[in-house]
């Protein structure tokens, strides 16, 4: 099954607001389209002026340190990532630094830096590389959850296409011909290296919360049965909900409701 494709179908995730441990709009507009059945957040758009110094030597260190800095300020669940363009003819570089890649020399812009790596691969006949990410999401007091993505391809000797950030137009996927900039946002989500890590943390979350969405249902099935008891479909408790209700008897007529659901299709069974 693709990444987006689980991501979408992984209705075991119960509903989330996450801060996005991030200033990027084009992450977020990312990591929203992974997570369709969660709210993702910027601490911008909360007013919030969040910044981390990313100084880990490592993806993980720089994801971790994000979201813990962000959790400190917003004591709710927060999703980082870090993630960076790995040159094999480079041993690796830019690698964790890729953000800040050429920063020594006055390079500040993605274009500048993709420039200054295209030059220092001027001539290469190696040009494997892989785009790496690690996200994390931080819910408190649980174990992080940690998802690792790795996506390989070529680097190209131009720049092509307009859609993306970072390093997206010289990064090149030899099997679909085309480079990620090149990619709409639903296709880049089939293969990146981010939709790979959203997938993995996606798959962890999900076996976090396999127990409590089990619970849920067994007592919907409970309730279900109760109302089919003797062959008999009973009315059960009324659904709709009425003005001044609270917010307790509001759940536990949705409950029912459907509750109800699952009794009509048992007893059609």
């Amino acid at each position: 099954m693709r990444a987006v494709d689980f991501l979408r179908r992984a209705t075991v995730c119960w509903y989330m607001r996450i801060y996005l441990a991030s200033n990027n709009a084009h992450k977020h507009a990312e990591f929203s389209s992974l997570f369709p059945m969660h709210t993702i957040l910027l601490p911008k758009d909360e007013g919030i002026d969040f910044f981390s110094p990313e100084d880990g030597s490592t993806f993980f260190a720089n994801a971790r340190q994000k979201a813990d800095a962000l959790y400190d300020v917003v004591h709710a669940p927060v999703l980082a990532d870090d993630s960076g363009l790995c040159v094999d003819a480079l041993d690796g570089d830019p690698g964790v630094h890729s953000a800040r890649f050429g920063a020594q020399h006055g390079v500040h812009t993605d274009t500048a830096r993709m420039q200054l790596l295209l030059e220092r691969m001027h001539g290469r006949q190696d040009r494997a590389c892989s785009f790496v990410c690690v996200a994390v999401l931080k819910l408190g007091s649980v174990p992080l959850c940690v998802g690792r993505g790795v996506c390989r391809g070529v680097l190209t000797t131009e720049m092509s296409g307009v859609e993306g950030f970072g390093y997206d137009p010289i990064f090149l996927l030899p099997h679909l011909g085309r480079t990620f900039a090149q990619l709409s946002i639903e296709e880049k989500n089939r293969v990146s290296h981010r939709a790979l890590a959203a997938l993995r943390l996606a798959q962890v979350l999900a076996m976090m919360q396999l127990p409590r969405a089990l619970r849920y249902e067994l007592k919907l099935l409970r309730g279900a049965r109760r109302m089919t008891r003797g062959g008999v479909l009973r009315p059960g408790a009324p659904c709709a909900q009425r003005k001044g209700q609270t917010a307790q008897t509001a759940r536990r007529h949705k409950f029912y409701a459907r509750a109800r659901r699952c009794a009509r299709r048992i007893h059609r069974a």
